[in-house]
């Protein structure tokens, strides 16, 4: 928790006085949002070396630590909701040089092994006092080499979110990823904002006992948000 920064909560968080939570987005229920580059998940996968084992080490995705940490009387619903982004796979045969062997150039979309419905989530969101939307990049989106044309959130997860407010319910938006993110859009709009980073192994249960109000937020922004991508630049 010490590391979790609260940017922004008009009163909505600790989630005390709730029944019903909807948890959604693609950092809900994902491993590759919790740990960030060389970690040992990330360069499993990365390099394929060996096949990562879930429980070596187990990583508490926010889901399980919503599930485990809820208080009494409080419903988890959860939907996937929308996806990061799509595969873009590039090769490069012949780079003129003698010392290049066949690079490839490889955007992965990372499998969650679920389906991303986003007509499940708006209407379970109907049903929900509150909206946790854990957004952001993964760690085969933000890291060394890992390139990205923006900073605004990848894929239709604005769009997403967006709807997501236009429901009436609070949102609380629960940003994941290595760097500072466009959010000048939804900024205003979301009932509060917390920048998770990539929390560690047992991040799903830090930053659920952040949302429960079990913990409190203690880190500070070591960065500065830009309002647009052009002050990026």
């Amino acid at each position: 928790t010490q590391s979790v920064v609260l940017l922004e909560n008009n009163g909505v968080l600790p989630l005390k006085e709730v029944k019903n939570v909807l948890l959604t987005g693609p950092n809900a229920n994902s491993i590759w949002a919790m740990c960030g580059d060389y970690t040992y998940p990330a360069m499993s996968y990365f390099w394929k070396k060996v096949d990562y084992k879930s429980e070596n080490p187990h990583i508490v995705k926010l889901l399980e630590g919503m599930q485990n940490h809820k208080p009494e009387g409080v419903n988890v619903m959860y939907s996937r909701g929308c996806d990061w982004t799509e595969e873009i796979e590039t090769k490069y045969g012949e780079l003129g040089d003698a010392r290049a062997w066949e690079y490839e150039l490889l955007h992965r979309k990372v499998d969650a092994g679920e389906k991303a419905d986003k007509a499940e989530a708006l209407q379970m969101a109907k049903n929900a006092d509150v909206i946790i939307a854990a957004v952001g990049e993964n760690v085969m989106l933000c890291g060394e080499n890992r390139d990205r044309q923006g900073l605004r959130l990848p894929g239709k997860q604005e769009q997403f979110v967006e709807e997501l407010i236009q429901t009436g319910k609070p949102v609380v938006l629960v940003m994941f990823g290595g760097r500072a993110q466009v959010i000048s859009g939804l900024a205003e709009k979301c009932a509060a904002i917390i920048q998770a980073w990539y929390p560690g192994e047992e991040g799903g249960n830090a930053v659920a006992d952040i949302l429960y109000g079990k913990a409190s937020p203690s880190a500070k922004l070591s960065v500065s948000y830009p309002n647009v991508e052009l002050d990026a630049l």
